[in-house]
């Protein structure tokens, strides 16, 4: 499996790659920095203080890895995590959208190898379980599956606008978006106008 992969050393560009998502998971504003300062630091100590992580990380990243030094790996594994790294919400039904708190997580070596596909033969959900406080990735086929069958999922689950599936897809499926216009056109003044 191709990937390739962005930077993300700085805030804006974290931002640049991320900023979408944390929007739709409802992540304030407030909490990004200090997310990005953990991810980058936690994620570099962990690597760092777990050498097994590493390879494991790498291997399922397929991250070269020869004759590089171990701090070559681990900015590897930190510049390509993200197109693995996924997020889901724990909340119950009183918790305000403020008080939901996204966990991020990479799938095992089997989670992060099924590939995407726009015709998916299985759903993949994260499901936490609180007697243990763990959380897994269920599993379930969507279509009949015969022995050989290839297990596919949709990267962008639920995603039906065209435009906005290809955006999303961009990490995996890089798609010629020069012909869109990044022009912002200003609303026509009724739109602020006050209803009455």
């Amino acid at each position: 499996m191709p990937h390739a992969t962005s930077k993300c050393d700085t805030f804006p560009e974290f931002l640049l790659l991320h900023k979408e998502q944390l929007e739709a998971s409802a992540i304030p504003e407030v909490f990004w920095k200090s997310l990005f300062h953990k991810l980058k630091s936690e994620a570099r100590d962990h690597l760092y203080s777990m050498p097994s992580l590493l390879e494991r990380m790498s291997a399922l990243m397929e991250i070269e890895v020869g004759e590089k030094s171990m701090e070559d790996i681990v900015e590897d594994v930190l510049q390509t995590m993200w197109k693995f790294n996924l997020t889901y919400n724990i909340a119950g039904a009183p918790m305000a959208t403020e008080d939901v708190c996204p966990v991020w997580y990479i799938m095992d070596e089997f989670g992060s190898r099924v590939q995407h596909s726009d015709s998916p033969t299985v759903l993949m959900v994260p499901f936490y379980y609180q007697p243990t406080q763990l959380s897994y990735t269920l599993m379930w086929p969507i279509v009949d599956l015969a022995e050989g069958d290839e297990v596919t999922r949709d990267y962008v689950t639920g995603v039906t606008d065209m435009l906005t599936r290809k955006l999303r897809l961009l990490p995996w499926k890089p798609t010629d978006m020069t012909h869109l216009s990044f022009d912002l056109q200003e609303p026509e003044e009724s739109f602020f106008a006050v209803c009455d």
